[in-house]
């Protein structure tokens, strides 16, 4: 991920390059909209008070219908002795991959102070990095939705070979990005959750069908196949860049607050956070979920279950923000699990 913040990081470094050092007064940079075509402001930089130049910095002005036609950039230098005390405008097309999409627009405002060749020389310039930063965002950004979209059929097809456990991902996501919020995590923080608890299963797609569906106690050398599944799935990602944020997920939600966990044995805080989030959403949807060896039970036992092992298998804040949420109702109000469920007496498994 991370692809508008460095978008953004670019821009405002060209826009500081114009206006700090090349001397201009304000500066925008308007993208298309992919939809509409439609200019939409993205960046404005530095003040201007005349109305012809704010028209100018939002596309409205006839030197950015020009520009925009002709595919080249505009300019104009005015006299001295200009009305309104605009000494100069220029408006550079951004162009990518033979199509416009976008402008970038700047100002001189001082009378005395006009843009001179070379000043807009390098203003050209500064618009055609401009013009590739955007372009190479929106090629990445379809890359990841492309990888999302390819990942996503993988782990729907994993589900598929197992057919107690169809709509966990989905609803492990919800749950997880509910309990995140109330933790204060950040946007971004939460974009890659919902890839991590997306993908937290992606191992067992080397696990044998017969152990994913046996309906009864796993053997000890199950089991040890079994719990290979986080190594797998951090393996099948860790040569894909924009997945890396989520490989803690993978690789640690069945780690154990107590240090009793797998694959590594880590303890407490030791645990990244995100395992840990992963570990107690995982389990209460194991708990109330239908599984090969039990009914799923009624959620007053997940929760009493998670409760009773806080601070041994689960993080005790974790439990702690979850059970409140319950309290509030706001589990129920998330639509993930129906209204009735058994009530039989359950043994998580992984």
């Amino acid at each position: 991920m991370g692809t508008a913040t460095t978008l953004d990081r670019a821009l405002n470094l060209a826009s500081e390059t114009a206006c700090s050092v090349i001397g201009v007064d304000a500066i925008s940079i308007l993208v298309h909209d992919r939809s509409s075509n439609v200019p939409v402001e993205y960046l404005v930089s530095g003040k201007v008070t005349n109305p012809a130049a704010k028209k100018l910095l939002k596309g409205e002005h006839e030197l950015c219908e020009k520009a925009l036609k002709n595919r080249e950039a505009v300019f104009e230098i005015r006299e001295i002795k200009s009305r309104n005390g605009i000494r100069s405008l220029a408006v550079f097309p951004l162009v990518a991959q033979g199509s416009v999409i976008g402008m970038m627009n700047v100002i001189q405002e001082d009378r005395f102070n006009s843009l001179k060749t070379g000043q807009l020389h390098l203003l050209s310039i500064i618009a055609s990095k401009v013009a590739s930063a955007i372009e190479n965002n929106r090629l990445s950004e379809h890359l990841q939705s492309s990888y999302l979209k390819a990942i996503k059929a993988l782990a729907n097809a994993i589900e598929a070979r197992d057919r107690y456990t169809r709509g966990h991902t989905d609803r492990v996501t919800v749950l997880a990005n509910l309990i995140a919020t109330r933790l204060g995590w950040s946007e971004d923080k939460c974009v890659r959750l919902k890839m991590g608890c997306t993908l937290h299963d992606i191992g067992k797609i080397g696990i044998p069908d017969a152990i994913l569906n046996k309906p009864g106690r796993l053997s000890s050398e199950e089991r040890a196949q079994i719990e290979v599944h986080p190594i797998l799935g951090a393996k099948i990602l860790e040569g894909i860049d924009f997945l890396k944020p989520a490989i803690p997920y993978i690789l640690y939600h069945h780690e154990k607050y107590d240090g009793s966990g797998y694959p590594h044995g880590l303890k407490g805080d030791d645990i990244p956070q995100e395992g840990r989030l992963l570990a107690v959403v995982d389990t209460y949807d194991a708990i109330v979920s239908d599984r090969p060896y039990r009914k799923g039970v009624a959620p007053e036992e997940a929760i009493n279950e998670l409760i009773k092992f806080k601070g041994r298998q689960f993080d005790p804040i974790i439990v702690e923000v979850l059970v409140k949420a319950w309290k509030e109702g706001l589990i129920d109000r998330l639509g993930i699990y129906p209204n009735e469920v058994t009530t039989e007496p359950c043994e998580v498994n992984p």
